[in-house]
């Protein structure tokens, strides 16, 4: 029997940070108004960093952004790379 695929819904809460939770939402309200932005998240492996990115889009898309995403690997590059 196969699982149905999780929704951000069903994601645990991130508890913990509410810093950079407010710095996105900051940087979401200046793109609502037309101000271009660029966010990097940056952290050692299990840190929150794609739950902060699903939580973003989530919220991009609740406010009617277009949103995308896409993985890149890092195996092998430089820092920064992707």
């Amino acid at each position: 029997m196969t699982r149905p695929a999780a929704h951000l819904s069903d994601r645990p809460r991130m508890v913990g940070r509410e810093f950079e939770q407010a710095e996105l939402a900051a940087a979401l309200d200046d793109v609502r108004q037309g101000r271009g932005r660029a966010v990097m998240l940056l952290g050692e492996p299990g840190m929150g960093k794609s739950t902060l990115a699903d939580q973003l889009a989530q919220h991009a898309s609740a406010a009617g952004l277009r949103v995308a995403r896409g993985p890149c690997s890092a195996a092998g590059m430089p820092p920064l790379w992707p």
